[in-house]
Formats: structure tokens, sequence, C-alpha cells
């Protein structure tokens, strides 16, 4: 920041030079001071992008860790033009991702990292972009615009929270500057070699974000209003190459969009604020809220996710939200000169993913407008100077270079402190940036390959478990609080969180005594571990025992060991636990819905017989049918509550599965071989006495 004070101020009544126009004759930076100004805005966005990036944020999040995913599939030897998981996604920040693994390994730094470096690349960008549009420069602001606005990039926490949070949106910046730079240098200097970098720019664009999909608008707007108003810097040979070579480079995805029609209709059509719009009216509405909200998003009110910034701070800090707006006035006043019209279209065009998406952060969705904000905002700190340039009181133009350094310096410290002192200090930033799952995930990371790990209560397909297990192919799910899945492949790990409810660890030890508790990582500030680990060898069998045996067949498929339930002699308002024992007969079983019914007279209002029922895959839904593999064993606890109008008498607990939606039984085979009338296995009787 102190760099800006190199400005030498010369004596008011020397000549301009020839090279130097009047207008900024007192305000020189020669070329090599102004790279060493850009080469130190460059290293201070650095510092600040690469500062404790390895515990900040504290993990990668449910988005971010799917771009680790997506790199171990790549160095796996994919090849993905698009990634359809996660709602589709592009795919280029996944081969960044990738290409740092190769180097780094896996794990949640290289995805920041790879945020880091696209951030520090889109400081020069800007400054590239900026030089591109005001050239020649002849005027304080032209002079001065591109460098400042590098400035102030390396120092936005607009940007450096995008620049280290790891996901596609960051490159959408780089790719507007890439675009606007290598645009103008065609338009300014046409030529082959700088139309085609113009379209592969552009080409490539697609591949980053779809609110990059705004870049091609605004191309072709500007094209177009050249084109009307006379103005034609190239001719339709150059035009023809910078379509021709986007073309070549969009190519591969234009294929496969032609082969999948939704690919980009169909997150649009989740995101789009008029989706619940029934009128063009509601419509209309929607969409100037939506819009109120993105421009708010600037300089008053940001989103109110922790997890993607501090709660509703806007982009800018009050004092650049000031200069913006003068930025902008000062724009629309010279709109007749064409750099300032290409920072208004810039601005608005790159804002319309923000106005027409909802459910997700504005500054996300329109962060391709941010180096044209930063170019705005330095316009507008310049015009006092470029004023005061033409006063005879030099020490006035001198003390305005001052306030700009100030400027610089304040923004460079509300930043620091806003994210490094405040954001960073949010005591649920581990939760939000799911630590919890990246501990379990590298635990069973450091399990066999070929090993059987036993999950519970997590989802073995969360992002940050695959992740961080490195792909581990054989976890397999459950939830302790309702039940215990016993595999037939043995040996098996069970990792187990007490922290979510867990309680299976005391009945594994029971059921497999062989078993050793293998590992646990203590939580700093919690009673309970991150996760226990209990390994059962290969020779173990569970111990079960059942209070009454079954040998109810399913249709071959599912066999009921026996059961437990207590008790069998209830009031209105109590509750019955039952357990039921389990066995696969077979592996790749339909997805089917356990139910536990209590049956008595039918209703007299509805002439309904189910006194009391529950209905769930197994295992609420942890544990599915078609996930389990032959010789498995289930215990799956249900708890069933007599309704309170329930009247007195005797009635029967049954139990079976049912294909959901069509609701048919799945049979009882019986041990004849013969269809059972009824596919509800009778358990016990339940009698209902008076309160």
């Amino acid at each position: 920041m102190k760099g800006l004070h190199t400005i030498r101020f010369l004596a008011s009544s020397q000549s301009p030079s020839p090279r130097q126009p009047a207008s900024h004759h007192k305000f020189i930076v020669s070329t090599a001071q102004e790279r060493w100004l850009l080469v130190a805005a460059m290293l201070l966005g650095a510092t600040l992008r690469f500062y404790r990036l390895a515990a900040l944020p504290p993990g990668d999040s449910y988005d971010p860790a799917f771009y680790g995913i997506d790199a171990l599939h790549i160095l796996q030897g994919a090849w993905p033009i698009y990634l359809d998981n996660n709602f589709g996604r592009e795919v280029l920040f996944s081969y960044l991702v990738a290409g740092l693994y190769a180097f780094l390994g896996a794990g949640t730094f290289g995805i920041h990292l790879a945020a880091a470096f696209v951030g520090m690349a889109t400081i020069p960008a800007t400054y590239l972009a900026g030089k591109r549009l005001f050239a020649p420069a002849n005027t304080i602001t032209a002079r001065y615009t591109p460098l400042l606005a590098s400035w102030l990039m390396a120092l936005s926490y607009w940007h450096l929270n995008w620049s280290r949070f790891g996901v596609r949106a960051v490159l959408v910046p780089l790719f507007a500057a890439l675009v606007v730079a290598s645009l103008w240098r065609c338009q300014q200097k046409p030529g082959i070699g700088s139309c085609a970098k113009a379209g592969f720019w552009l080409g490539l664009s697609f591949y980053t974000y779809q609110a990059a999909l705004a870049l091609p608008l605004l191309v072709l707007v500007w094209l177009v209003y050249l084109y009307f108003r006379g103005k034609r810097p190239f001719s339709p040979k150059h035009a023809a190459v910078i379509l021709i070579t986007a073309l070549l480079v969009f190519a591969p995805l234009g294929y496969y969009a032609w082969q999948h029609p939704g690919l980009y209709g169909f997150r649009t059509s989740q995101v789009l604020v008029t989706k619940t719009a029934t009128s063009t009216r509601e419509q209309v509405t929607a969409v100037l809220q939506q819009a109120q909200q993105a421009i708010r998003m600037f300089t008053s009110e940001g989103h109110p996710d922790p997890l993607v910034s501090l709660p509703k701070r806007p982009s800018l800090n009050l004092i650049l939200s000031i200069f913006f707006v003068l930025g902008v006035g000062t724009a629309v006043y010279r709109i007749r000169q064409s750099p300032y019209l290409f920072l208004l279209l810039w601005l608005v065009i790159m804002l319309l993913p923000a106005i027409f998406a909802g459910q997700g952060s504005a500054a996300k969705r329109g962060i391709g407008t941010l180096p044209a904000v930063m170019l705005l905002t330095s316009c507008g700190l310049l015009l006092p100077l470029h004023i005061l340039s033409h006063h005879s009181r030099r020490w006035l133009a001198a003390g305005w270079v001052g306030v700009i350094s100030l400027v610089l310096l304040i923004t460079g410290i509300i930043t620091y402190r806003d994210y490094f002192l405040i954001w960073a200090q949010n005591p649920d930033l581990p939760v939000l940036f799911q630590e919890h799952e990246v501990k379990v995930g590298q635990l069973i990371g450091q399990l066999p390959r070929s090993e059987t790990v036993m999950l519970s209560p997590f989802d073995p397909a969360h992002p940050s478990i695959q992740l961080h297990s490195q792909l581990h192919p054989n976890i397999r799910p459950y939830n302790g609080y309702f039940c215990l899945l016993y595999p037939q492949q043995l040996p098996a790990t069970y990792v187990i969180a007490p922290g979510k409810g867990e309680r299976s660890l005391d009945t594994l030890s029971k059921t497999f005594p062989q078993g050793t508790l293998i590992a646990a990582l203590p939580h700093p500030s919690r009673p309970y571990p991150y996760y226990l680990a209990y390994h059962v060898p290969a020779e173990a069998t569970p111990a079960l025992a059942p209070a009454s045996s079954s040998d109810i067949n399913w249709n071959h498929e599912i066999r009921l060991l026996g059961f437990d339930v207590s008790p069998t002699m209830a009031q209105p308002g109590d509750e019955l636990s039952i357990t039921l024992y389990y066995e696969a007969l077979g592996s790749a079983l339909p997805n089917y819905t356990a139910y536990v019914h209590l049956l008595g007279e039918p209703m007299p209002e509805t002439g309904n017989p189910i006194w009391a029922q529950q209905d769930s895959e197994p295992c609420h839904g942890w544990t599915k049918t078609a996930l389990w593999r032959e010789g498995d064993k289930l215990v799956d606890r249900i708890k069933l509550t007599i309704a309170a109008d329930t009247p007195p008498g005797a009635y029967q607990l049954t139990t079976g599965f049912y294909t959901w939606p069509d609701i048919v039984g799945v049979p009882i085979v019986t041990t004849t071989g013969e269809t059972a009338v009824s596919p509800a296995a009778l358990l016990t009787e339940i009698t209902v006495t008076a309160p």
C-alpha cells in the first residue's frame, strides 16, 4: 500500500512530456515502478490467501469435498467433460484440484489451495483487463485505475473469502478478466493470434461455473453495439476467429450437452426465482425482489449463511461502497466513452445470474462482476485526484494520494479483521465445515481397503467421508440408535460416533466379545470422542439371542430369526419396544419397506383395523434392504406407541414388508414352499387394559 507514495509530483511549471498528456503530467509512475507495485499487490494478495490456509477454513464442507472426489477419480483415469453429481457441475476446477493432488496428495488443503491460486491469478488478470480497457492511458483515471484495481482485488474481503472457500465459482472473475482483456486486445490490435486468445478464454469459460454463461452475452452485446455504432475495430474475419475458436474449445462440452438435453436446464430450473410464481405479475415481482437483494449485496446486506461469509456482511466495506457508487456515477456520466460503457455492461450482465437465481449467495452468483466492481471503485477513488491534478495547489492532489493509501490500509485491516479475527472465531465453523465427517473419513482411510467398515450414524456417501477415506470401497451404513448390522463378511471395523446418539458399542462388545477397541479420538471441547473404532476379527460369530425364535421367510429373500416384544400387556399411551432379528437370504434385494402393525377390531369411524403402526425402511431408512448382502444379520429396534383412544382388548402385533409406492406385500413362503395367504407375520398378542 505504501508503494503508492512513490508517485512523484512534478513541478507544475514543467512542460508535459510528449508521451505524457497534460491532464496527468504531475503524476508519473514509471513502467518499472508500476510493475513493482503490481508485484507488491500480488504478494499482499498471496499473503492473505495463503495465510493459515491449512487450518482456515477448518474443513472442506459439503460442496468443496466433491471437487476432491472428482480429483481422485481423475487421478484414477477418468476424463470427465461434465460432472453429473451434486446437481451437475462444470469440470475445470476439479482438474486443477487433481493437478495439486498429484503433487500434494488428497485432502482438504489441495481444494482450498486450488482456489487460492485462482484467486492469486485474478489480481494481475484484473490489472490486465483494466490496462486493455483504458488504453491509451491519457487521463489520471485511465493511467492508474488498473493498478489501483489490482490492489483493491488483493485486499477485497469478497474475493478473499471465495479464494479460500474452495468452489469453482472463484474461476468466474478470473475468466471474466481474461476474456475482457483478450477481447479488447483483439479490438485494439486486430490479429489472428489476439482474437484466437479471446475465443479460447471465452470457450474455456463454459467449463468454469454456470454464472460464466453470462460472459458470451457480454461479448455479444458489445460486438452488436460496436456494429450498430459503426465502430468496427476489426474485420468480420477477426470476429469469426473469436467465434470459431470459442466453439472449438466449447465443442466437447457442447456435444455432451447435446447428448444430455437437460444439462443446463435442470439446475437453472431448480434455482430460478420465478419457479414458484403462477402469474406474470408474480414472476416480475420475484425478479425485482431478487434484483434488490443482488444490488444490496454490494453495499448494504450480504448473505446470512456463516458458512460462506461473515453473516450479512456486504461485499464491500463502507468506504469502498462510497467510492463504488461514485465510480458507477462517473461511468454513467462518461457513458459515451467506450471503457465506461463497457464497465457498466459488465456490471449489469454479469449480475444477471444473481438476479434470476435464488436459494444461494448473491455474492457467489454475481462473482463475475468482481473485476468490474474493483475497476469502478478505482474510478471513484481516482476521480478527486483527476480533478485536483488541475488545481494550482499541488498539496491537494498530494493529499488525495495519501487518502487513497489510507483507504487501502483501512480496507486491508478491515478485511483481515473480518475474516481472520471475527469470522474465523465463530465456534460453529467446525460443524459447518464438516469437521466430524472429515475426521471419521480420515480414520476409515487408514483401514485396509479389503476390510468391511460399518459406519454409524453417518452416511458413507457424504463427500467428506468419501474424500478422506480415499473412496474406501467397503463402507456400509447403519444407525446404532435404531439397529445393529452384523455383516457376513469379516473382519470388520465398526466406526461409531458416540455424540450422535450412537449406543451400539455396548451391544457390540457383548455380541462380538472377541472384538477390540482399536481407536478413539477425543473431542477437545465435548465429553464424548469424535469416534470409536471397534475391530471384529474374521473368526468371530455374532452371539444373537432373541427372546422368541422364528423362521419366517419372505420370498426366499429375508428370514426373521426371532424377536423381542416388551411389554405384552399395556395401557393406552404406553410404548412397546420391539426388536426384530433379520437375516438376508440374498444380495441386491429390492428396496422394501418394513412395517409393524398393531391390529384389532376395525375403528368405528374409518373401518381401519390398524391401531398403531411403524412403517419405514429397515433401521429407519439407514440400512435399506437393497444394501443387504447374503448372510448379513440385522437387529432392528422399533418403538410403537399405543394411542390414547385405544379401547381395551386383545390385539395382534404383526410385521412384514411391502414395495413402495405400489404397496404390494412381499409374500411369506411356508416350510412346504407354498405362499402364505397373508404377507404379514404374527409376532404375538398384545393385551390393552383400561388405564
